[in-house]
């Protein structure tokens, strides 16, 4: 299944929004799953926030997660790089587009949008989804477990054509995905297969998923940055 939305459908991607859509209400008690679901979240942000305590190394001076990546596919026998980039595909990011970023960044490459440009979502970095924007995949591989279509952002297809491609998404995850973002931008009802694959309502700025956000959000604007200089110039900003 290939998407098209454009601009001429009334849709405009933005390089990156934290517009949720609104399936459940702020309701002063969830369902049982969505409690279970957040405290899983919590779990895994506040092991984060623990590491980050106790890793007092630059991450200049520790080995780059982006690097074990890029190891990681040479070992299995990817080629440098995948050049046709093409919808519903599923992307390792180069360094050279996410250069301030310490983990692997995975994407779906959801639509085609303008001419040379798709429109990708990123995956998030924990195993359970922390917001109504973010949809439990299906798949186990821990990198490909959250989709955040929140997140969105489109970028040249040179830029994405810098990383590797790692696997197909099949009829069925474009449709979930597509559906997902669909509901993010204009809070269309979820199928309700997907009801319970997406995360819990963000209620209040002082939930500890908004600080989880904005981290995301300087992630996919930095990529958006670097994407369209990389395509311009053939090298990084400030090299």
């Amino acid at each position: 299944m290939k998407n098209t939305l454009s601009k001429k459908d009334g849709f405009v991607a933005p390089k990156a929004t934290t517009q949720q859509g609104t399936t459940h209400s702020a309701a002063a008690n969830p369902p049982d799953w969505q409690r279970h679901m957040l405290a899983a979240w919590l779990s895994e942000w506040q092991m984060e926030l623990r590491l980050r305590q106790v890793d007092e190394v630059g991450e200049h001076q520790v080995p780059s997660e982006l690097n074990r990546g890029q190891q990681q596919c040479t070992d299995l026998g990817i080629e440098p790089y995948d050049k046709q980039v093409t919808v519903g595909e599923v992307r390792l990011l180069s360094p050279c587009v996410v250069p301030e970023t310490s983990r692997p960044v995975y994407v779906a490459v959801l639509s085609d949008w303008e001419a040379g440009m798709k429109l990708i979502a990123p995956y998030g970095r924990f195993s359970n989804p922390g917001s109504t924007g973010e949809l439990l995949t299906g798949r186990t591989h821990h990198p490909l477990r959250v989709l955040c279509l929140w997140n969105c952002v489109s970028v040249p297809d040179e830029a994405i054509a810098s990383g590797w491609k790692v696997d197909d998404l099949n009829a069925k995850e474009i449709e979930e995905a597509w559906a997902a973002f669909i509901h993010v931008l204009t809070g269309r009802p979820l199928p309700p297969t997907l009801i319970e694959r997406i995360g819990p309502p963000i209620c209040n700025s002082a939930d500890p998923r908004c600080q989880y956000q904005q981290e995301e959000l300087r992630v996919t604007a930095r990529l958006a940055t670097q994407a369209l200089w990389f395509v311009e110039t053939g090298k990084l900003r400030g090299e």
